[in-house]
């Protein structure tokens, strides 16, 4: 949980937010797909949607961002959480709803050092 007491600005809580993401992303274990070993390499929202090319399916928003030695795959929520045998897509969503609720309340976390202040 992020404290209060050492993230007083909005962009002191992104940057928190993404050392998580990054964190994350390093602590999936390499696993194997087809006989090699793929390593998450990233996670994003597409726009436009996109083909898992995994399982095929269409469409899919969520994209996982999977490498070989000598492959990257984007792949679909159902097929990053079968492949890590982990709710992986569980936690991506997650972080991108506190980060989205971080940027709607901007103003009024970045008053808080204000408020502490008086």
């Amino acid at each position: 949980m992020l404290s209060v007491d050492n993230l007083i600005k909005a962009d002191d809580v992104l940057q928190e937010l993404n050392r998580r993401f990054a964190a994350y992303i390093k602590s999936i274990f390499p696993f194997q797909y087809e006989g090699k070993v793929y390593q998450l390499i990233n996670n994003y929202v597409a726009s436009p949607q996109m083909k898992c090319q995994v399982c095929g399916n269409y469409p899919i928003s969520d994209v996982s961002v999977i490498a070989s030695e000598d492959r990257q795959l984007r792949v679909g929520n159902n097929c990053i959480n079968r492949l890590t045998n982990r709710e992986v897509s569980r936690w991506f969503i997650n972080y991108r709803k506190k980060r989205e609720n971080v940027m709607r309340n901007r103003k009024y976390i970045d008053e808080l050092s204000l408020i502490f202040a008086a």
